[in-house]
């Protein structure tokens, strides 16, 4: 035990963990629980909904918005100035991120070129595919796997072939984490190449300090899993002076200027500011409202993000210090900084894999699996004890 440990974090579940008391809920880097915070904010939500009808987006706007931004610049540590701009998914704002880069290279009559690392999340990776199958832009892969080396020996070999480095900062398939001093150092080698760091894995599970961005950094992420308030909540920060406008563009991206003008009466395209040029069309605000109603409670309640990781990582090394079956790999033991809140069982092929799937699904344990891996996810609705179950059914194995 230590200062920052956290004592019954149990009951700010309560209602989900009472619908599962049967399980072992070890699914946190895939869906996290909702909090019962977060329940009663809906219950609210749809209250504001039946008072106020289609006015309601004046309370999003001027209101849950402009909290969510901030609460989001605070978690990442980034500038306070920095534009923030929501969306259903990160796929969502890295299409229009990249609409955005195009009109400078369509303007030097050239194809956009980037380079990915090949440990991108699925949808990340799928569209720089369909990018690069469909010849619109140029994309080389690179190989990060605990090492940021080969990325940054390409970009020393290439310094002037590249427009976009895309990178996580938590690698989804291995739970590797680079510091945040590492991709900073990067970024700051090669100012001319902007940087879409990916956090949707390393955000909300430790405190994160990107105070000193480098302006050819952006970040995008959601709240999906460790911020634990579910869909259509995901963000894409980047400094306010970040020159290009996208234009794949929906109607929101001008919603703060509709007052001062009209599609129907002018030919020019106008962006309003404060992160809502960045912004699609019409969408569901209540991953939002979740993740506002969540993280302004917690601070309520003394929970820090230092307190999480500490958490999370007195679960994990126990759990590895309690599993002896001498038939179980990890893939990657905990460490303070470079683990993310989940831990990697590493499996010869899919067939094997199965086989524990299978066996973990009996014992009813939840889990999920990502090519040879499976993963538990670890976060503050969990306690020793269920480390001790988990340690059990993995022994008995």
């Amino acid at each position: 035990m230590n200062d920052f440990t956290l004592k019954d974090s149990k009951k700010y579940f309560s209602q989900t963990l009472e619908f599962h008391k049967n399980n072992l809920l070890f699914q946190a880097h895939s869906h996290h629980p909702w909090t019962d915070v977060a329940y009663e904010a809906m219950e609210k939500y749809f209250i504001l909904v039946k008072e106020k009808l289609d006015f309601k987006w004046n309370d999003i706007f001027n209101d849950y918005f402009p909290r969510t931004q901030n609460l989001i610049l605070e978690m990442l540590n980034c500038p306070a100035h920095w534009e923030v701009s929501v969306s259903p998914s990160t796929h969502d704002l890295l299409v229009r991120f990249i609409s955005a880069m195009e009109t400078k290279t369509k303007s030097e009559n050239r194809k956009l070129s980037c380079l990915v690392s090949l440990s991108e999340f699925h949808s990340a990776r799928r569209q720089f595919q369909a990018w690069q199958q469909s010849d619109q832009m140029i994309v080389e892969w690179v190989e990060v796997e605990f090492s940021l080396l080969k990325m940054q020996v390409f970009l020393e070999q290439n310094p002037n072939t590249v427009d976009l480095v895309f990178l996580s900062q938590c690698l989804y398939g291995s739970g590797y984490f680079f510091e945040e001093t590492e991709l900073l150092k990067m970024a700051g080698m090669f100012p001319h190449i902007y940087f879409v760091i990916d956090v949707y894995h390393s955000f909300a599970t430790r405190p994160l300090n990107f105070n000193n961005a480098f302006p050819n950094m952006i970040f995008l992420g959601g709240c999906y899993k460790y911020a634990m308030s579910g869909e259509n909540c995901c963000f894409l920060v980047l400094p306010k002076k970040f020159p290009f406008n996208p234009t794949n563009t929906g109607w929101f991206a001008e919603f703060g200027e509709l007052e001062k003008t009209s599609a129907l009466a002018t030919t020019r395209l106008v962006f309003s500011q404060d992160g809502y040029r960045f912004l699609g069309s019409t969408f569901d605000p209540l991953g939002m409202i979740r993740y506002v109603s969540t993280w302004e409670y917690f601070k309520s309640q003394g929970i820090t993000l230092e307190k999480i990781r500490w958490h999370v990582l007195e679960l994990q090394n126990e759990l590895v210090a309690r599993v002896i079956n001498a038939k179980l790999h990890w893939l990657f033991p905990p460490d303070d900084w470079s683990t993310g809140n989940f831990l990697c069982l590493q499996f010869k092929n899919s067939e094997e894999l199965q086989i524990m799937a299978k066996y973990l699904e009996t014992k009813l344990v939840w889990f999920d699996s990502r090519g040879h891996v499976i993963r538990f996810g670890f976060s503050i609705y969990q306690d020793i004890s269920d480390v001790e179950k988990l340690a059990l059914v993995l022994n008995n194995y």
